[in-house]
């Protein structure tokens, strides 16, 4: 009895995680315009997806941020993202700035739901979430 416990246990545990378990969907659903999520932003990046080129543009609040992006599942990344060099002093612009090519530098995964897009670094850290417009 106790040797069919251990892996009934075992299967019942993993298959009760699977529901919180990213799932990637196709290219063409990550396809499109988004708004991050800040409350605390007045110049809020925004960005485009496009499935068909693989590409990602976008503006940071004061500069252009351009460059590909590359899917394996749930897996994403940014490769040689190229950011515009205006400077902009208005308010904490150039601080959100930072804080958004740099989460697009670190991100490992993402979740497509409900129309947020979500980015997550190591550890399961959400690094940015994003609002996609609906057309």
């Amino acid at each position: 009895m106790k040797k069919l416990f251990v892996p009934i246990l075992f299967i019942i545990f993993f298959t009760g995680c699977k529901s919180t378990m990213k799932t990637a969907v196709k290219p063409e659903q990550l396809s499109g315009e988004y708004i991050a999520l800040d409350n605390s932003a007045t110049d809020i990046p925004t960005f485009t997806l496009s499935a068909e080129d693989s590409y990602f543009q976008g503006n940071t609040g004061c500069n252009s941020i351009f460059g590909p992006y590359e899917l394996d599942g749930s897996k994403i990344k940014f490769p040689n993202l190229a950011v515009s060099e205006k400077y902009c002093p208005e308010g904490n612009t150039m601080e959100i700035e930072r804080k958004f090519v740099e989460a697009l530098n670190e991100v490992k995964d993402y979740r497509l739901h409900n129309r947020v897009l979500t980015l997550y670094g190591k550890g399961n850290n959400i690094l940015l979430r994003a609002t996609k417009n609906q057309k």
